[in-house]
């Protein structure tokens, strides 16, 4: 009975074909097609075993609510988004009665002419769109001559869409062919997407909510880590940043998972601490390895897909998408750094050495292909004090200035794995292209006789966290720099970060580590747009890839990254890839006012490593959990040693204690295997 089936455009289920029976003894299947060898040529080479976990069906969420926006138009809300399949049940239907099943993210608050598929897959229908039908999905990866056509009330065009392969199309439909019988359930058997809404063409009379439900179909991970503080608005951003990026786990880590639907390199590289924390992910990074050696090695120059054609055969070859691919330094560096897998890890670095070459050399210079920190002027709607000197050239950001920062970040990560690895010559290639890169970008953006760097950029938060976080050098001092962000964000900006999808985070860390940690934790806490929250609020659970709301709502690419905030900062929690595997890591916690715990647990491969701090009475009083064969350096924000009890003693008094120094005005110990609990005064 399933006579079509795409990965993009939806199932076709013809009932009437399905053979009872089947797979029952006494089958005459004298009519049946006998299966033929495949001639496949040289192209298999051998099977090999899938290193990810299997994909699993989630439990059964019912329909919310249900809608009649247009006569026999019936649409289901299920009140967050879901990553999988529909579930319906029918009652009386015809034999050969036409059901249609459209799915999408949001609802829509203004009507459209459009193409999109109806009864059959080869034919497209224009049709009205109406006010509380389905969104069209603006980044759809199949189209037909997808073009839309805004309308007002009256039904006049008074706006047109551009559509493509970018534009407004439904071209992901299920369809249901009626046998005509009592009852009916049917589910697609082979495809899967992206919803919170589901709409119903073809019925005429709503289904009830209890014949129609959802489920979740993703790879379910193993969990390694948790967190928790005692902000309810912190948690639930957590929670958003994880549910985001489940619903996107399908063997790879999709952009999302109802349009585009691509694996990108650029998802395992920004979501690499919130993934390594809390789930076990080393089989996602060994397949992220291998699939990136499958695919490099097909188009011999790098690629911003780790597996897939896009961004490949029909690019020259020197048009790279730089800001979206620093997995060639971060997959590596994270497969030596917490599994200490210094095979996959080499394997990888040649194609390091080979990204920070081709765009260094070349790419940044020369092609204005691919995004930069993706976030665009139509982010700035819905501010209540908008100013908009600072938007020039249709962006909010200098594209090649922040490809600048992303080509340094990953050479100097290439070069830290080559040395710990012990390939000299790549550090030494390394070391040479970073050096010319980094004196022709000082000669192309930074004043020869004030030293100050001059990048077109509308925003100085933008100019400042690439400076600050890529490790642009030289540069001012970085505390100067941030209060620079923080005058503007609340002069300027009317209290907003004006950050897209690559330079939010990096924000947020820039701020914790320059004594802004309760600025940082303000923004990320936001409620009203742009806001984690806001979205949260909007879609259910999920966090989408920008700001606007064009974009896809179950988005991993980018905006997620905000949440390594949590590890990184609140927990600070750092390997070493000079003693990998977690036999050394550091926790250099920053400790806002507004959060009085933060309880932290990982299992790590060496065993379990605990950070618990918590506020009393302007102490605080940490507890840290170091495994066997292992040794932590604790950072201690506090400037003498006078005030850091441990048990009630002087810390170095302890056997496992030694202290190492002071460093940026923090005290820092070196701790054995074993349990410790300090207390010290908040600063």
């Amino acid at each position: 009975p399933v006579r079509r089936s795409g990965f993009w455009i939806g199932e076709l289920h013809d009932s009437r074909l399905r053979a009872e029976g089947w797979a029952e003894p006494g089958l005459d299947a004298t009519s049946w097609v006998a299966a033929r060898e495949a001639k496949v040529g040289a192209r298999i080479e051998r099977l090999t075993r899938d290193p990810m976990p299997p994909e699993k069906r989630g439990e059964s969420i019912p329909a919310k609510r249900q809608t009649e926006p247009k006569p026999g138009v019936f649409v289901y809300d299920f009140g967050q988004m879901v990553g999988g399949r529909a579930r319906f049940v029918f009652r009386g239907l015809k034999a050969g009665q036409k059901v249609v099943v459209r799915y999408s993210e949001a609802i829509d608050d203004r009507p459209y002419e459009a193409l999109y598929a109806l009864a059959h897959y080869d034919t497209f229908d224009n049709v009205t769109q109406q006010e509380g039908m389905l969104k069209f999905k603006s980044r759809g990866s199949f189209a037909k001559g997808g073009s839309f056509k805004v309308l007002d009330s009256s039904g006049r065009r008074v706006e047109h869409e551009a559509g493509g392969g970018s534009g407004g199309t439904m071209a992901y439909t299920d369809l249901f062919v009626s046998a005509g019988r009592d009852v009916e359930v049917w589910t697609p058997d082979f495809t899967y997407t992206g919803f919170r809404y589901l709409e119903i063409l073809g019925l005429t009379e709503a289904l009830p909510l209890d014949d129609v439900a959802a489920f979740d179909l993703r790879t379910h991970p193993e969990i390694v880590g948790s967190l928790t503080t005692d902000v309810p608005k912190l948690n639930a951003i957590l929670k958003g940043v994880q549910d985001t990026i489940l619903l996107c786990y399908h063997s790879q880590l999709q952009d999302n998972n109802g349009a585009e639907r691509n694996p990108n390199g650029l998802n395992l590289a920004l979501n690499d601490l919130n993934l390594s924390y809390w789930i076990n992910p080393y089989p996602l990074w060994l397949k992220g390895a291998l699939d990136t050696a499958i695919i490099n090695n097909h188009f011999d120059w790098p690629v911003n897909m780790i597996c897939g054609m896009r961004d490949g055969g029909a690019r020259k070859k020197r048009q790279i998408n730089i800001s979206n691919s620093p997995h060639y330094g971060h997959l590596p560096w994270v497969l030596l750094a917490f599994y200490n897998d210094r095979v996959s890890a080499e394997s990888l670095l040649a194609w390091t050495v080979r990204f920070v070459k081709e765009t260094s050399e070349h790419t940044v210079w020369e092609s204005e292909y691919g995004s930069s920190d993706h976030i665009a002027t139509t982010s700035l709607k819905n501010f209540p004090e908008r100013k908009t000197g600072w938007v020039r050239k249709g962006h909010l950001t200098a594209p090649q200035f922040v490809k600048c920062g992303f080509i340094v970040r990953v050479a100097k990560l290439g070069i830290e794995i080559a040395e710990n690895l012990g390939c000299m010559d790549e550090a030494r290639e390394l070391k040479a292209l970073l050096s010319s890169f980094e004196a022709r970008v000082a000669k192309s953006y930074l004043d020869p006789e004030s030293r100050e760097w001059t990048p077109d950029y509308p925003t100085i938060q933008g100019r400042n966290v690439t400076l600050m976080y890529f490790m642009m050098q030289p540069r001012r001092n970085d505390r100067e720099l941030t209060a620079e962000i923080v005058r503007e964000i609340h002069e300027v900006t009317g209290g907003h970060q004006i950050t897209g999808s690559r330079l939010s985070y990096p924000l947020l860390h820039v701020l914790s580590r320059n004594g802004y940690q309760d600025e940082a934790m303000r923004l990320l806490m936001r409620e009203e747009y742009p806001s984690l929250l806001e979205m949260i609020r909007q879609t259910g659970n999920t966090i989408r890839e920008s700001w606007g709301t064009r974009h896809s709502f179950a988005q991993i690419e980018g905006l997620t990254e905000m949440g390594k905030w949590f590890y990184a900062d609140l927990v600070g929690i750092t390997p070493s890839i000079a003693r990998p595997a977690f036999a050394e890591f550091t926790l250099n916690p920053v400790i806002p006012t507004g959060v009085h715990l933060v309880d932290f647990s990982y299992n790590s491969p060496r065993g379990r490593i605990g950070s618990r701090w918590m506020k009393s009475n302007a102490i605080v009083n940490w507890k840290i959990v170091v495994p066997p064969n292992s040794r932590a350096l604790i950072h201690i924000p506090v400037k003498t040693g006078k005030s850091v009890m441990e048990g009630g003693a002087d810390p170095v008094k302890r056997k496992g204690i030694r202290f190492v120094g002071n460093e940026s005005g923090r005290l820092v110990y070196r701790l054995e295997s074993g349990t410790y609990e300090f207390s010290f005064p908040e600063e």
